[in-house]
């Protein structure tokens, strides 16, 4: 008897082997998911694909409010059963969250720039 349920288990006979396993914290740094109940920076819940035997989370948000069937990536797991995620959009990864910060940085430095030249401009002929 026990030969046999050595033999299912290792050659995975019924498949989805490692399915039900619950990973720790760490490892659910960057696993996606969907909002299932509405996600602020207080509360909320989601569903994380590859989540483990329970996929459900609680969540927060780094920013603003996430709907429920937002698709979130998570940021932190902060240990626990408490993530903190924020939301994915189409096509958008943190590199190009980054490089959208910098083209809003130096529109500001720009418009300032553009701000001290009109003010100059406009002392010059008094």
């Amino acid at each position: 008897g026990a030969l046999a349920l050595y033999g299912y288990r290792e050659l995975d006979i019924y498949g989805g082997k490692g399915e039900g396993k619950t990973s720790d914290s760490d490892a659910l740094t960057g696993k996606t998911g969907r909002v299932t109940e509405r996600v602020t920076p207080t509360s909320g819940e989601v569903k994380l694909d590859e989540g483990g035997f329970n996929p459900y989370y609680a969540a927060r948000s780094v920013h603003g409010e996430l709907e429920e069937g937002t698709e979130v990536i998570v940021v932190d797991p902060g240990g626990g059963n408490v993530v903190t995620v924020e939301g994915v959009g189409p096509g958008e990864d943190e590199i190009d969250r980054e490089l959208a910060r910098e083209r809003a940085r130096r529109h500001e430095e720009s418009a300032e720039r553009d701000e001290e030249e009109l003010e100059r401009e406009g002392t010059e002929g008094v």
